[in-house]
């Protein structure tokens, strides 16, 4: 399995790798005073664990196929992935994670079916709530984060980002699009 490590400058880290062919994931965090390679060499999937690729690939066909389409210079999708759970309702979520691999600045987008109550009700729990608009739909910016919701597709979606100006959220939110959807 290929194998990404992320360093700190104060020693943290965070160790990354995925076994493809099995749809499995790991992410690990330390601070400097751990060993994860070490670790990480040990891990192995449980043999009842249920294979999270299937999940991704199922939510990806009911909310569809979101993406980011105005990154900021050098920032790449550096991870993927999904949750589906059928109960009374289906529900979806999505996240992908950009990546700055010059700075190490993460852009997380995460999109879901979940949450279907308004972006202005959301913000009447927050006092540092700052309501805006997201292509005519309400949304609010909270500290690193905007979240809008979209009541034709019935999605929430919420994009964070440390040290960006709510201009900048506000641009990024706006680029979000669909890149494709396919219904079962």
């Amino acid at each position: 399995a290929d194998a990404v490590l992320y360093t700190t400058p104060n020693g943290g880290c965070c160790l990354a790798w995925a076994n493809q062919e099995d749809g499995f994931g790991f992410i690990m965090t330390s601070d400097s005073s751990v060993d994860v390679l070490r670790i990480a060499e040990r891990v192995a999937p449980d043999p009842e664990l249920v294979s999270t690729k299937h999940d991704s690939e199922l939510a990806l066909q009911l909310i569809g196929d979101y993406r980011i389409t105005a990154l900021p210079t050098g920032y790449t999708e550096a991870e993927r992935g999904g949750s589906y759970r059928e109960s009374d309702l289906k529900e979806a979520q999505v996240y992908i994670w950009y990546l700055n691999e010059e700075t190490n600045d993460v852009i997380e987008f995460e999109y879901n079916n979940a949450g279907f109550c308004e972006a202005d009700d959301l913000a009447s729990y927050y006092d540092n709530a700052v309501p805006v608009t997201v292509k005519g739909m309400n949304g609010m910016i909270l500290e690193d984060k905007i979240i809008w919701h979209d009541k034709n597709s019935r999605l929430m979606f919420t994009v964070t980002a440390k040290d960006m100006s709510a201009s900048d959220l506000v641009c990024l939110a706006e680029s979000a699009a669909l890149r494709k959807k396919t219904t079962y």
